[in-house]
């Protein structure tokens, strides 16, 4: 999961995108509510890679 997170993440960041485009992008892939079974030091992981996009992510529920 948490690769897969990291893989789009790259992807969108190598594209020649707008922030906006981009956000729009990463906002639709993460959408999906995180796991609960993510272990804290992976969800903290998540948390990071949603703020890199200003997204919030309040825990155990949708970014």
């Amino acid at each position: 999961y948490l690769e897969l997170l990291a893989l789009w993440r790259q992807e969108i960041l190598s594209r020649d995108l707008s922030e906006k485009e981009r956000r729009q992008i990463f906002e639709q892939l993460v959408l999906a509510p995180v796991p609960l079974w993510l272990k804290r030091g992976e969800r903290e992981h998540v948390k990071a890679l949603a703020k890199t996009f200003d997204l919030p992510f309040p825990d155990g529920e949708n970014i």
